[in-house]
């Protein structure tokens, strides 16, 4: 047998071993219709030792082993159905339970197990009613290990090793087992067994309840049930039904001892508490006979009272005086009296052999007439014993048949064969006594034999063994056609057992050849068939007795084709597959059986058959045709023999043709071709590989799965994929389905995806059919499943840059975001992409988004930094984003001159993006790009961006005023200086200072030197300077001072101007007498706005401006200034202007009114909380002006009035 061979046939063990319990390991390879003789038994031990069991449960015994039960499939029954056989199966279990001891129970546990698998469906049955059997509970043990899916409440129940005291202990866990094993104490009958039954449970009682705290569900079911049964047992009057009584009253004292228990059940077992305990032992206790009979026979001896002790025990009573006759007067009569009063006969004979002489003595009694005509045996032997007197004994037929009765024994066969003196007379006696010989008799009178007339005397069918043992070898060997002759009408064949050279053999079977041209029977054929193997026939000897066979009416051939059949399995060899198919084919469909079926199928596992692929292929595709031999022989062994033809259908599927092939797996027989499938698949042309697996595809979505399981399972997970149906969406789903399946278990997805050619070649496919089901528009989550578990393998990142760096398309692109999107590792990614040279800014920026590593943008700005910027700015610009990465800072700062240069080539058509870099590079560190500030200010020249000005603050303020040229730049240098204005130093003031006022007449600098006055400490030195630079108080510096005013926001550059106020002030005097409005008249407005002190003298500036207040529009604007200059330096001034503004208003006319109603609602608009303190003086003026005969003046008024309230919150008419 070859290695493939043995572990085939160890699988199959264990496949059996493992799928249900076996209680009989010897023959779990004896198929069911040949173990069913056992059953069938088995069940007529039961019948006949156990009647009363057997007459309560008969029916179903009947019904779960008559020969309808080799056909019964519990898998294929309704739920109802199989309720119902459960019910009825738990009854015939409770029955069992006392008897399973016996090995013909067991017989029938197996067969139920097989037909009715007890061992699923009523598992907690089972393990209680084999209870007292250790072997069984092992092999339920074994079967759980196997299938860890078996979870019931009794299996802890087999670790107790069928030990009394830990089942108890088990027990107290758990009330269902304790209703299973209790159970079958409602049906129990007096007899051996159930006493062993009961002992058993009281065994079990005293660890379950020796002590408190047991669940009272457990104490009440023990309690009910053994009152139950006690109140049965005690109406039946069997010794074993009383001792059952004991046996139970004995639990119940125990357990009323241990647990509280309701008073009416405490009251009934105190009534019989005081009863004397029955023993431990055996149901018939040794001891207790043995002590019973010496107290007996003691009173005997006292008294010679022997009636008891001869009723009671007469055989043990004749033995003891028998050994005694020396003490005892009168022994042999008080034996003679005991004989010939003895109701029954039964015991007596074997007495009377064991004490020789006693039969003799018997004789000569009156009454001896009388017992041997009872019992024709002991007169027989009381001949015999007096022989040796000189008595002779005849030997005749009659004579002979008298000793049926005393046979066999040894001592009297020796006798019989003494009187043998001829052929005549051992040939009478065998003929007559060779049934009840014993077989040391017949060995010993053999070896006296050496003719064969007299030996084959020996021989009939019940001692062929014998005979064939015992016969001297010559003798056999040179009488073998003889022996052949007498043999062979026997039913069953008894091997030889000799010793033989391969010469003898060769002989022996030249003659049993000879034997076959005579005419032969069905039955002789039976013998030499068994016969040639016996001598070591070959297969070709074998196969000639066929053609006796075929010879046979049709009907007369099944059995020995049988036998044929059974040989030629148990054999090695080749044979032509023509020749094996002949065999069968000489019976009629009709004869073929599942035995005939099983025989065939396990010759051809056996043997090597060539071409059997044919005969495969037949029998599929005949296998509904009734008059096909090999359709009916595959029918029988379909249901419960599948592994059987699995087998022989692995070992020649490779003798099938491709066509034979493409036609069998399409058929619902796939299941058994499965094995062979898997086996040969992998040996096939890629190409028929595809064509099978495409097929098995076309079947799935047709319904029928079966052969794409088988396939999927065991072809590789390449050639699937490459097998997918073109634009076939249900093809590529279940492909995808299948393979993808296997990688959900983290293990097996290592060793799928092992880093070698094949697993990237497998990822390759995986990702090439991936894109084909976009393509295709296959549902979107179906999509997302599959991606979840492609994109994470280890050679998607190198396949994804293939396809990127071919044409990537947009389900590429796809792919890629939903790679970074499952937080799968972006460096990876950026990391090929950058081996291939990947270019495409848009894939490259959507990777960097998802923060690869430092050192992967490095590597990437690096390949970008090779080649020109055109389209690969905007990478550059997302990978400076990164200011955290100190290794990326430093290849900055070690290529930042070949950085800088390549991004500003990009300035003319990318400037907006080169600024944005240019800021992040300045931003980095202080100063660091200082040398390239010309290219930087001509960068804010072109495009006008102050994001870049704002990051100039980062270099010193000397570099960039080196480079300032014309008012660009001192622009740009305004902006720097607005940005870091408050970070000057001193030092940069001072030289800023200079810078501007060497520079007083542009108007940039003089606006940016405004700006400066914040941070200047002594303005009076600038104004010096300025001065200075001016030539003193010349229309040129007031031409300065006038643009200086205008941008001066905030005020803090006119507040300084209080240092040459007085000349200011003449000079404002001047222009007012001179009633011009030259530029004078706004600067003092703006310095009247923001000066703080109180040395201002206002009435000549007042009283001027009211004289030309209506010929220059800046003069209400001017006094408005000084109003507000006064209210919050010298509040009684302000005063003073409002009074002397109304008064001039209350007065004027025309345009004069007109101006000073301006100047009025200047003033308060400047300062609306100053309004609350002037209205009670200003009230008066106020009525005037509201009850003025002018209606424009009313007007106006009124207005003010609003104005007023709108400004201050308050009605100025209450003051009125």
């Amino acid at each position: 047998m070859s290695i493939a061979e043995q572990l085939n046939k160890v699988r199959e063990k264990n496949v059996k071993e493992r799928s249900r319990v076996v209680i009989f390991r010897e023959w779990i390879e004896e198929p069911d219709i040949l173990f069913y003789s056992r059953v069938e038994e088995a069940v007529e031990l039961f019948q006949l030792y156990h009647d009363a069991a057997y007459e309560r449960a008969q029916k179903y015994i009947t019904s779960f082993t008559d020969d309808q039960s080799q056909n019964s499939r519990r898998d294929r029954m309704t739920d109802r159905e199989n309720a119902l056989l459960s019910k009825r199966m738990k009854l015939l279990l409770e029955t069992l339970t006392p008897y399973t001891l016996h090995e013909y129970v067991q017989v029938i546990l197996e067969w139920l197990i097989r037909r009715y698998r007890i061992d699923k469906y009523e598992f907690d049955y089972l393990v209680s009613a084999t209870i007292q059997v250790p072997s069984i509970h092992s092999a339920i043990e074994m079967f759980t290990r196997r299938n860890p899916f078996m979870n019931s409440a009794v299996v802890s129940l087999l670790q107790c090793r069928c030990i009394p005291q830990l089942i108890g202990k088990d027990l107290a866990k758990n009330t269902l087992i304790n209703v299973c094993i209790l159970k079958p104490l409602l049906h129990i009958e007096g007899n051996k067994d159930t006493a062993a039954y009961a002992h058993f449970l009281e065994k079990v009682s005293e660890s379950l309840f020796v002590e408190s705290g047991i669940p009272e569900e457990v104490v009440c079911e023990w309690v009910n049930s053994l009152m139950d049964c006690r109140r049965r047992m005690k109406t039946q009057a069997s010794k074993e039904s009383q001792e059952i009584v004991k046996r139970l009253e004995s639990i119940l004292i125990y357990i009323r001892a241990n647990h509280e228990l309701i008073d009416e059940i405490e009251a009934q077992i105190d009534e019989f508490s005081d009863a004397p305990a029955l023993p431990t032992e055996a149901v018939v206790d040794s001891e207790n006979v043995l002590y019973r009979f010496s107290t007996l026979y003691a009173h005997f001896k006292e008294t010679a009272e022997k009636d008891e002790i001869m009723q009671e025990y007469p055989i043990e009573f004749m033995s003891q005086l028998v050994s005694e006759k020396e003490e005892v007067p009168g022994w042999l009569d008080i034996i003679k009296d005991t004989i010939f009063t003895m109701p029954e006969q039964e015991g007596i004979m074997d007495f009377l052999l064991e004490k020789t002489g006693i039969a003799t003595l018997l004789s000569t009694d009156a009454r001896y007439k009388s017992l041997a005509k009872k019992n024709p045996a002991i007169d027989v032997l009381a001949r015999i014993e007096r022989e040796a007197e000189g008595a002779e004994l005849k030997i005749t037929k009659p004579a002979l048949k008298s000793f049926y009765g005393i046979l066999p024994n040894r001592r009297i066969e020796a006798w019989i064969f003494k009187k043998v003196s001829k052929y005549s007379e051992l040939k009478t006696v065998l003929s007559v006594l060779l049934p009840v010989l014993s077989l040391e008799t017949i060995h010993a009178e053999m070896l006296k034999v050496n003719d064969w007339a007299s030996a084959v005397l020996f021989l009939d069918e019940a001692h062929v063994d014998s005979f064939v043992k015992n016969i001297s070898r010559d003798l056999l060997v040179s009488h073998f056609s003889e022996y052949i002759d007498a043999v062979s009408k026997y039913a069953n064949y008894t091997p030889l057992g000799l010793s033989l050279s391969s010469e003898e053999k060769a002989s022996l079977l030249e003659i049993t050849r000879n034997s076959l041209k005579r005419n032969m029977t069905p039955a002789d054929m039976l013998f030499m068939v068994h016969l040639y193997v016996d001598l070591g026939a070959q297969i070709e000897d074998l196969l000639a007795l066929h053609e006796k066979i075929s010879l046979f009416p049709e009907e007369e051939r099944k059995r020995p084709v049988k036998a044929l059949l059974s040989v030629l399995s148990t054999m090695r060899g080749d044979i032509s597959s023509t020749v094996l198919r002949g065999i069968i084919r000489s019976l009629d469909a009709f004869d073929v059986d599942t035995t005939i079926s099983l025989l065939f199928y396990r010759t051809a596992l056996s043997l090597s058959v060539s071409e059997f692929g044919a005969f495969i292929a037949e029998s599929i595709l005949k296998a509904d045709e009734s008059e096909s031999v090999e359709g009916k022989m595959l029918r029988c062994l379909r249901k419960d023999n599948v592994d059987l033809v699995s087998a022989v259908f692995e070992k020649y599927f490779t003798s099938l043709t491709p066509q034979e092939i493409m036609h069998v797996i399409t058929t619902e027989y796939i299941d058994l071709l499965a094995a062979g499938l898997t086996k040969a698949f992998i040996h096939f042309d890629l190409s028929f590989q595809q064509d099978i697996i495409r097929l098995s595809m076309e079947m799935e979505e047709s319904g029928r799965s079966a052969l794409f399981d088988i396939i999927s399972k065991n072809a590789p997970y390449a050639i699937l994929l490459q097998s997918v149906i073109p634009n076939s969406k249900h093809s590529i789903t279940l492909v995808l389905d299948t393979v993808l399946s296997a990688f959900i278990d983290a293990d097996s997805s290592a060793s799928l995806l092992a880093q070698n050619a094949e697993g990237a070649a497998l990822e390759a496919l995986l990702l090439e059919k991936l894109i084909q089901a976009r393509k295709m528009g296959i549902n979107e989550s179906v999509l997302c499943n599959w991606e979840r578990t492609i994109l994470p393998m280890p050679n998607i990142p190198a396949l994804l840059a293939q396809l990127v760096k071919k044409a990537p398309s947009q389900i590429v692109r796809g792919i890629i975001s939903r790679y970074l999107k499952k937080n799968l590792c972006p460096t990876v990614l950026l990391f090929v992409f950058v081996q291939n040279q990947i270019s495409d800014s848009a894939i490259l920026s959507n990777i960097l988004k998802y923060n690869p590593s430092p050192r992967s943008k490095v590597l990437l700005l690096r390949s970008v930094l090779m080649k020109p910027l055109k389209n690969t700015l905007p990478l550059v610009f997302t990978i400076l984003q990164d200011k955290k990465s100190s290794l990326l800072r430093y290849y900055i700062q070690s290529r930042l001159k070949h950085i800088v240069k390549c991004v500003l080539a990009q300035k003319d058509t990318q400037g907006l993006l080169v600024t944005k870099i240019m800021c992040n590079l300045i931003s980095r560190e202080k100063n660091v790009m200082h040398p390239y500030v010309p290219s930087l200010m001509s960068l804010v020249k072109k495009t006008k961006k102050k994001m870049l000005v704002r990051k100039l603050s980062n270099i010193n303020l000397r570099y960039i005023m080196e480079v300032v040229s014309d008012n660009t730049d001192m622009l740009i240098l305004k902006e720097y200086i607005q940005n870091k204005l408050s970070d000057l130093e001193p030092e940069d003031v001072k030289a800023l200072t200079s810078f501007y006022i060497n520079r007083i007449d542009s108007r940039i600098a003089a606006k940016t030197l405004v700006t400066l006055f914040e941070v200047i400490k002594n303005p009076q030195e600038v104004w010096t300077e300025i001065l200075k630079k001016t030539e003193g108080y010349t229309p040129r510096f007031i031409n300065i001072l006038h643009c200086m005013s205008k941008s001066d926001t905030q005020g803090i550059c006119m507040a300084s101007l209080s240092s040459i106020y007085s000349r200011l002030e003449s000079m404002l005097i001047a222009a007012l007498e001179e009633n011009t409005t030259s530029e004078i008249v706004y600067i003092m407005k703006k310095f009247f706005m923001h000066e703080k002190s109180t040395l201002i003298t206002i009435s000549r500036i007042l009283e001027l401006s009211l004289l030309i207040i209506s010929n220059h529009k800046s003069i209400p604007g001017l006094i408005s200034a000084l109003f507000y200059s006064q209210a919050v330096n010298n509040p009684s001034e302000a005063e003073g202007i409002n009074h002397a503004v109304l008064v001039e208003l209350t007065k004027a006319e025309g345009n004069r009114k007109t101006a000073l109603f301006n100047t009025l609602y200047k003033m308060y608009a400047k300062y609306p909380d100053f309004i609350t303190r002037i209205l009670g003086q200003s009230a008066p003026y106020f009525a005037i002006l509201l009850e003025s005969k002018d209606a424009s003046t009313r007007k106006k008024a009124e207005h003010l009035m609003k104005c007023i309230t709108s400004l201050s919150g308050e009605d100025p008419y209450k003051f009125l």
